[in-house]
């Protein structure tokens, strides 16, 4: 049983490994730099807009979450994931972060994810459609995010 404390997702560590030879390389939550787990009162919607954070394979989200704001969006090749995550924090559930590896992900020529420049497009277009749906807007400074309603 994995401690909860409330939260309604957990995520986990992940590591990657290559197509050609077994060598992981860990991957923490947080562009592997620092470790900053999302509490009640964090503003997790700010921290999953700089970044897409959370791999949705070492993601455990309770059914009721996934039911309430709808399944993932078919029509997305790329990061679908980073569109349900902006849609579950809208909806205010609790994230918690487990210091744990507990996926391991291949990478090889043919993944999806590995086109960079593709997952960077499909995701402002996420961000659009996700401000556009629940009349926000996002300023980015150089120093901090800033999500303002309209």
């Amino acid at each position: 049983m994995l401690p909860r404390n409330g939260a309604q997702i957990i995520y986990t560590d992940h590591i990657y490994f290559s197509e050609n030879d077994f060598t992981f390389e860990k991957i923490k939550p947080r562009n592997n730099q620092k470790i900053k787990k999302l509490s009640a009162e964090e503003d997790t919607l700010n921290s999953m807009i700089q970044a897409n954070f959370i791999a949705c394979a070492s993601t455990m989200i309770e059914k009721k979450c996934l039911f309430d704001v709808g399944l993932y969006d078919e029509s997305l090749k790329i990061v679908e994931d980073f569109d349900m995550g902006l849609r579950l924090c809208l909806k205010r559930y609790k994230f918690q972060y487990l210091d744990k590896v507990l996926t391991a992900i291949r990478r090889h020529k043919g993944n999806i994810s590995g086109n960079y420049q593709f997952a960077f497009l499909t995701q402002q277009k996420i961000k659009d459609k996700i401000c556009s749906q629940n009349n926000i807007q996002i300023k980015i400074s150089a120093y901090f995010l800033i999500i303002i309603p309209i």
